[in-house]
Parts: C-alpha cells; structure tokens; sequence
C-alpha cells in the first residue's frame, strides 16, 4: 500500500528519473517491457498534477499487519485502519492473519491458509471488518462530510480477498466504483483461476476498468494516468 501511494503521490521527479534509470539499466541487463523516456517524462507531468490536487482527494489506507502499520507512510493518508477485510459474515471478528515466509514485517501477509507462502504457526490475531459493513461505513461518513459528488477508486492487494472487496464496493458504490488498480494475482493462488475469471467478468460487466499498479515501476505510468484522468474529470 505505501509504495503505491508513493508511486501516485508521493515521489518528486527527481525519484521518478532515478527510478526510470534503474528501470532502463535492468532492461538492458535482462531484457523486457522498456517505458520510453517520453512515457516516463508524461508519467512525471502526470504525478505532478495529482501531487497538486492531493487535498481534493480523500486517501484510505487499509493495512492488516500492525509491523507495517506502524510504518510512517501510514500517516499520510487522510484515514488509516489497522484492520483486515472479508466476507466474514460478522460484522467485526477477530481472525488469525498469517505471516508470509516467516516474516512479521514482509509483503503478503494473508487471512487465507491456502496462500502458498504463509506459515500456518506463525500469525498474529487482527480485527476483520466484514467488506460490505466497511463499504457503507466509508460511504456513509464521507457523504455526511462531502456530500454524493464523488467517484471511488479501489487500489487492491488483498492477499487473496480482492473478490469481496470489489463485490461489495461495486454493491454500495454501484457506478461511482469506477476504477480497480493494483494486482489480483493472489486470487489465482488461493481461490483457483475459474475464481480470478470469474472477477474479471464482473468487472467487465458492471463497466469497471482494472489497471494493473504494483511494485513494479512498468505498471506505473498507465496507473497515474488513470488516476489523473478521474481527477481531472477527463476520463
């Protein structure tokens, strides 16, 4: 989650530069998708737009593991929430959240034993929100604040629980969810690739874009973009 919203709001051009350099040099090293140098420079125009309109946007970080939520980029969002998301049908639960290769402050951390790499002896009790509760709640308090003009993008890596988390926004949203970026790579491991199609159709169906925004940085540029777009209002 921090690294994403580093990626949209968070890094000056000089650390896009650095980060299209290193970019360029594995890409010379390995080979692979290469972003032009005209991509990178529109990428940069991009983030500089969202960084000025940063107070137009109301930012939600939602980070399960309290070793990560710890960390200082939490405080940048306008709301942070040390809680998990599923669809658990209580409304809050306690569940046991499974530390991914045996490391409390890693990447991957899932509620789900399937996931291949978690460690089934090695977890840390959290408090899970059922997703749709969580939807209307957000929904809920931002309109009593800001009122019903608004659009909602879901930025997801949910360890294997994107699914709930798009169905239940889309379901309390409905047609102001229009964007989900991120990966869903882990909804194959856990759940099956049937369960992975199966959202993606929906997505497709209810008109919902999916934008792939990651760790890595050839995900980024099409991700600011989009982002620019719905706050600009030109998309």
């Amino acid at each position: 989650m921090g690294q994403e919203y580093r990626a949209l709001f968070g890094t000056t051009a000089l650390g896009y530069r650095r980060q299209y350099l290193h970019h360029y040099g594995h890409v010379l090293r390995k080979g692979g998708e290469k972003i032009s140098f005209a991509r990178c420079n529109q990428m940069i125009a991009d983030a500089a737009y969202l960084r000025s309109r940063r107070a137009d946007v109301t930012y939600v970080m939602i980070e399960p593991n309290p070793n990560l939520f710890a960390r200082p980029i939490y405080r940048e969002a306008d709301i942070a929430l040390c809680i998990a998301l599923s669809d658990n049908p209580n409304a809050a639960s306690l569940m046991k959240l499974y530390f991914a290769n045996k490391d409390r402050t890693g990447q991957g951390s899932s509620l789900f034993e399937a996931k291949p790499n978690v460690s089934l002896d090695d977890y840390t009790t959290v408090i899970n929100v059922n997703a749709s509760h969580f939807a209307r709640m957000i929904k809920d308090a931002y309109e009593a604040e800001h009122g019903t003009d608004y659009c909602v993008i879901l930025r997801l890596n949910n360890e294997g629980a994107e699914v709930e988390v798009i169905k239940s926004f889309e379901a309390t949203f409905g047609p102001r969810l229009e964007g989900v970026l991120g990966s869903l790579a882990d909804v194959a491991k856990v759940h099956g690739q049937p369960e992975l199609n199966a959202i993606y159709d929906f997505m497709k169906s209810k008109g919902i874009p999916f934008i792939p925004l990651y760790s890595a940085f050839t995900s980024w540029p099409d991700a600011i973009a989009f982002v620019r777009g719905k706050v600009e209002g030109t998309l």
